[in-house]
């Protein structure tokens, strides 16, 4: 089993501004193309993953990676694809299922694995098969009206004395960030900080955290904390905005 965090430099070091050779994953024997720029992360497994930054489902008339990353490119803040076989849930019109996330997962979060009696408890539960993964780099912004960025993608959050407080995100979304920063106003937000957290390479939480001062990257020094004997929480992806007008 990879670990999530042997993937992200495979999924870091792809060139959006190149052409690749397109990944493939096998389905029943066939090798099927995935666009580049996905990475397959993983596929034939029997779960589909649970955890943070999904973004939703949609069903596909027939088992087609190549749909699914389509439908990731049209959906703000995807950077992950799960291609799965639902079978014997009536619920729904064709049994492959794409899922998205705002995030990545590793095969340790495929934790999914049916076992729903959809059609009640004299027919067969809900399983799963056929369940793959895909992967693009993560796009940070590069502008947001009102803002300036001063840094993207520190290893530490920002640790200042002007902290006026903390918001969670359901995801990393830095635009959302940016709309809690403007309704604090002024007196209390000129900076925002928005972050990601990990512990043992899983995605935990999403921080959007406000500051009456600008700050830079020489204050992203918070980089998470012990929270048990065995498990850190890591911060990561922290990017730091302020209002236009202010200074560092």
């Amino acid at each position: 089993m990879l670990a999530l965090a042997s993937l992200l430099p495979l999924i870091a070091s792809l060139q959006l501004t190149s052409a690749a050779p397109a990944p493939l994953v096998e389905r029943d024997a066939v090798l099927v193309d995935i666009p580049y720029p996905y990475t397959v992360l993983w596929s034939g497994l029997t779960a589909s993953v649970s955890g943070l930054g999904y973004l939703g489902y949609k069903t596909l008339p027939t088992y087609d990676p190549q749909a699914c990353t389509a439908y990731c490119d049209s959906t703000h803040l995807c950077v992950f694809a799960n291609v799965y076989q639902e079978n014997n849930n009536p619920d729904i019109p064709y049994p492959t299922k794409c899922a998205l996330w705002a995030d990545y997962h590793g095969e340790g979060e495929a934790t999914n694995y049916g076992g729903q009696y959809l059609n009640g408890t004299d027919n067969l539960p809900t399983n799963i098969t056929q369940s793959a993964a895909f992967a693009k780099p993560i796009r940070f912004p590069s502008s947001i009206p009102g803002f300036r960025r001063v840094f993207v993608d520190e290893a530490g959050a920002t640790q200042d004395t002007s902290y006026q407080g903390y918001f969670s995100l359901q995801v990393y979304d830095t635009a959302q960030c940016a709309q809690i920063c403007t309704a604090a106003g002024k007196d209390k937000c000129v900076f925002f900080n928005v972050f990601r957290s990990t512990v043992n390479d899983v995605p935990n939480s999403y921080t959007c955290s406000v500051y009456s001062k600008a700050s830079g990257a020489s204050d992203c020094t918070n980089y998470g904390q012990w929270i048990s004997n065995t498990q850190y929480l890591n911060n990561t992806w922290s990017a730091g905005w302020a209002i236009s007008n202010s200074t560092a």
